[in-house]
């Protein structure tokens, strides 16, 4: 019977989770862009946008810097 997070405190929270060193933090159950972005040269690998998914990884790499990005990509 509590109140929902409030979106200032969930980017805060982001924000911290990014500055310690964690490389893909992202906000679920909230109506925002959550775009997975290569560590290196910040290009976006995966778009995700409003319930819409699209993988640009090839073979596991950017696909402008060709920097492996952390996951099982099969």
């Amino acid at each position: 019977d509590s109140n929902p997070t409030k979106i200032q405190t969930l980017l805060k929270a982001k924000e911290i989770a990014t500055k310690v060193g964690l490389k893909y933090v992202y906000l679920g159950n909230i109506n925002q862009v959550q775009h997975t972005t290569c560590p290196h040269c910040q290009s976006i690998v995966i778009s995700r946008e409003y319930g819409n998914v699209a993988n640009h990884l090839q073979n596991g790499q950017c696909p402008k810097c060709s920097r492996t990005i952390e996951g099982i990509w099969r």
